[in-house]
């Protein structure tokens, strides 16, 4: 059984719409590079899990778990930070 393969979510919003408190390239930055590492390693660290559980090797199964708990947490916290701010409203 294949693992399940993460995403990197779209923000709700634009790169710039938090500026000037948080500028476009921190957005970029941020979302593009650190959460997009998050996901990928996380997505690495379920294969190599799926693939040792499938031959049998649980030891090397079980070493990922200290992987997947913190690139799956980093890719769920970054994922609510993003969804908890908003830009300002217009008046």
């Amino acid at each position: 059984m294949a693992p399940v393969t993460y995403k990197l979510p779209p923000l709700p919003y634009s790169y710039d719409a938090l500026e000037p408190s948080i500028s476009k390239q921190i957005m970029e930055l941020h979302h593009d590079k650190h959460h997009q590492t998050y996901i990928t390693n996380l997505n690495k660290a379920l294969e190599v899990s799926a693939a040792a559980t499938a031959s049998g090797d649980l030891h090397h199964a079980a070493a990922q778990i200290s992987a997947i708990r913190f690139n799956g947490g980093g890719h769920i916290n970054h994922s609510l930070f993003w969804e908890g701010l908003s830009p300002a409203s217009s008046p």
